[in-house]
């Protein structure tokens, strides 16, 4: 008797079976072994000072204010949070930040079955999310870069799901598009690099995938294209609300930059190398040729523009970030990779096959 348990994912995000989920939560439970260690360890640098400068902070201080670049609002609102319930000791501090690096998995997974629609390739990428050093680090620091990765996740889903259905459930996923990007952005200004980025993307797919509907064509456009004009208002609008607080948190981060070394926070080719570098690491950067294998066999232009169009803003507002300030890339490249990978073997395979026969 052979038993196929099925489990509808919720929001029509389509169904999983036992067989699969028992490897994903492998993936998860060997992820939070690995960085549960760390948890207990005393803060130490940059985190110390967003603990020391924002522990007693209320929320207006953290949202309507910008103090400097170790203010990421809406990790601390979570983090002071925890405190208030958990009392006051690393583990709560850090709590926020271990969770969302621990919620980026499976979100990485169901990312995956939307982008690449392959059950082997989302499995990998999750592994390899789970083990990304940039993020097995900042699961374990009161930092707030794997919640913008979560964050990244859940408004790219939510996305999606506009794309993928005016009608049924539109009003709750735009709804949590829209706080998702409103928290992404309060969590660190630069990711609105990120929001701008996917705002093309999904006016993009709009349109290609409605051209040929010449009569419904202006109607379906502007339907889908709402959430994303709504988000655009709510956070470009935050953000000249604190406008002159980012720019002196920029002078400030002028200074911190000098101390490690850069010089200016003019864009260049060999700060945008190192930041393409630190974004796949512990692989290296021959990871890159996974990734542009499988960018060549997705094929999938809107992809592209999550990438282009950040660079492009940084080029066009002459300041370029550290490689933490792009973290929001890392759950894409390693969905890509993991696909080019698998593509890559099923290619070896199957010349292996002809060559055999």
């Amino acid at each position: 008797m052979k038993l196929n348990y099925q489990f509808n994912l919720p929001g029509g995000l389509g169904n999983i079976s036992l067989h699969q989920i028992i490897p994903l939560t492998l993936v998860i439970i060997l992820a939070i072994s690995v960085r549960i260690p760390g948890l207990w360890v005393p803060l130490f640098g940059d985190e110390a000072t967003t603990f020391w400068e924002h522990r007693s902070s209320a929320w207006n201080e953290l949202f309507l204010y910008y103090n400097g670049p170790n203010q990421h609002s809406f990790f601390s609102f979570l983090s002071n949070l925890s405190i208030q319930i958990f009392g006051e000791n690393e583990i709560s501090f850090r709590l926020p930040s271990f969770l969302a690096g621990i919620l980026a998995i499976p979100l990485t997974w169901i990312a995956g079955r939307l982008i690449v629609k392959s059950y082997s390739a989302s499995l990998l990428a999750a592994f390899l999310v789970s083990f990304s050093t940039p993020l097995l680090e900042y699961s374990q620091q009161g930092r707030g870069y794997t919640l913008t990765v979560f964050l990244t996740l859940i408004i790219f889903i939510c996305g999606q799901r506009i794309l993928d259905s005016y009608k049924r459930n539109f009003l709750m996923w735009s709804s949590a598009f829209l706080a998702a990007s409103l928290c992404m952005v309060s969590t660190l200004p630069s990711n609105i690099y990120f929001l701008a980025a996917y705002g093309v993307v999904i006016l993009y797919e709009l349109y290609r995938r409605n051209k040929d509907d010449t009569e419904n064509l202006k109607k379906l456009v502007f339907i889908g294209a709402v959430p994303v004009f709504i988000m655009g208002i709510i956070t470009t609008g935050y953000l000249f609300f604190i406008y002159e607080d980012l720019q002196q948190g920029i002078e400030t981060y002028r200074i911190y930059a000098k101390m490690e070394g850069i010089s200016s926070l003019q864009p260049t080719f060999n700060h945008s190398l190192d930041i393409c570098e630190k974004l796949v690491l512990p692989w290296g950067p021959a990871f890159y040729i996974l990734f542009a294998y499988g960018f060549l066999k997705l094929r999938q232009i809107g992809l592209v523009l999550i990438f282009i169009v950040p660079f492009l803003l940084n080029f066009i507002t002459g300041i370029q970030g550290p490689p933490r300030s792009y973290y929001f890339f890392i759950p894409f490249i390693m969905l890509i990779s993991a696909y080019g990978l698998i593509m890559l073997i099923d290619l070896i395979s199957s010349s292996s096959t002809r060559i055999y026969l």
